[in-house]
């Protein structure tokens, strides 16, 4: 029989979401988590404002530093269940601290971005000099040769997947307050809608925003991911019991209280759950940070 030693591994099988506050602890267990926007800035003074759940690939043995700054409270969710469940993109993070990567990401995104839009303005160009407006409206995009039509969905496309790909980086460590902070070491996965202005479902990316807007405007954009209909990840009932695989307070005291909580309620992470025995089951996946540091 082969032994492993827990203390060697560098990742786990759940994915950890954190939280500060007993409150929001209990609120995602009635309603499920709720995205929320962050800022990722991306050329020069610009950024954009994206919905997104995060969480940490960190075994709770070595969350220690990961708890100082999110909090003392963890909810544990299946890994391969998110990848298959999540009705979005959940991706590890790209951690950059090469010179080129860091340019590409944080000064020349916009320049990207506008040669993308700038290639596109002109395939369409082309393409209503050749094609009048009122032959295009009557025949539809069928008539435009296939040529044109392919670099104009290519340049389309692009633009999506660049953007796309911007929500999945991070510098590999930064300066905040004189101290050098090595983000690598949180281990982040983010769950982020698609881009698509068309699905009215999910949060909106906000484009074209700077540091200071989003600040000042966090209380709108919190406005419109409640508008979404899917502004949570909800669970299925059948599901919780697979889905979740750990759910972690402060201490020992938080347990009794957390007990109570999920015994009395009829929603469980967006979905109705009257079933005593599985109320009971999620409830052996409760411990604290109290006993694993006491046991551990």
């Amino acid at each position: 029989m082969k032994k492993y030693n827990d203390m060697s591994k560098i990742n786990s099988s759940s994915l950890f979401h954190f939280t500060s506050s007993k409150n929001v602890l209990f609120k995602i267990l009635r309603t499920g988590i709720r995205f929320s926007y962050c800022y990722e800035s991306f050329g020069k003074g610009k950024g954009m404002a994206i919905p997104m759940i995060c969480f940490c690939d960190i075994p709770l043995m070595r969350s220690l530093d990961h708890r100082s700054k999110y909090g003392d409270y963890a909810i544990g969710f299946n890994k391969e269940y998110l990848m298959s469940h999540s009705g979005g993109q959940l991706n590890p993070i790209q951690y950059v601290t090469s010179p080129l990567n860091l340019l590409g990401r944080d000064l020349y995104s916009d320049l990207i971005i506008d040669q993308l839009d700038e290639g596109f303005k002109n395939i369409m160009d082309i393409i209503f000099k050749e094609y009048s407006v009122e032959k295009i409206e009557e025949e539809g995009v069928q008539i435009v040769d296939e040529e044109l039509r392919y670099r104009s969905e290519s340049f389309s496309i692009a633009k999506m997947f660049y953007r796309n790909q911007k929500a999945f980086s991070r510098h590999y460590q930064e300066r905040i307050k004189n101290k050098i902070i090595i983000n690598y070491d949180e281990r982040e996965w983010r769950l982020v809608p698609y881009l698509n202005e068309a699905d009215e479902e999910y949060p909106k990316w906000i484009e074209n925003v700077t540091e200071d807007e989003f600040s000042q405007s966090k209380e709108s954009f919190t406005k419109a991911i409640s508008n979404a209909s899917k502004s949570h990840i909800v669970i299925p009932s059948s599901d919780i019991n697979n889905a979740i695989t750990a759910i972690v307070v402060k201490n020992e005291r938080m347990v009794r209280e957390t007990i109570k909580m999920i015994m009395k309620s009829n929603m469980l992470f967006g979905s109705k759950i009257n079933i005593r025995e599985d109320k009971l089951l999620l409830i052996s996946k409760l411990t604290s940070f109290e006993r694993i540091e006491d046991d551990y």
